[in-house]
């Protein structure tokens, strides 16, 4: 069994790809992003590729980015804004769940007055 509490979790940007703004909570990523986190995937998860909660202040964004080999979905959890998947854009608020496949170009910008979180999970293809 594998449990981790978000609140323990350090909040830290991505500077990579994903800006400076976006403030990450990574559970796991076996990645160079996760390996900033000390975030090894459990022992047993085979497809999923990362999980994380990614909290934006208004006017943030995790900017424009890519994943080449990993669907994601977005849970928005609190908050609204405007996600980009390819050149499509649609507002999104609490509740709303978005899928972002491999290869396409996706980002979320938080154009409300409070503070927004997503989590978001992504499966190796």
């Amino acid at each position: 069994m594998h449990i981790k509490k978000v609140t323990a979790i350090p909040k830290k940007p991505l500077i990579d790809a994903h800006g400076e703004s976006a403030l990450y909570q990574i559970f796991w990523q076996e990645d160079a992003s996760g390996k900033v986190f000390g975030a090894k995937k459990p022992e047993g998860m085979k497809s999923f590729e990362h999980f994380a909660r990614i909290t934006l202040r208004p006017g943030d964004t995790n900017n424009l980015h890519t994943h080449k080999d990993a669907e994601q979905v977005y849970f928005v959890m609190q908050g609204e804004g405007v996600i980009q998947v390819g050149e499509e854009r649609e507002n999104v608020s609490a509740g709303d769940v978005v899928f972002l496949p491999a290869k396409v170009q996706h980002g979320f910008f938080n154009t409300g007055d409070k503070q927004a979180i997503v989590y978001l999970i992504g499966v190796k293809v």
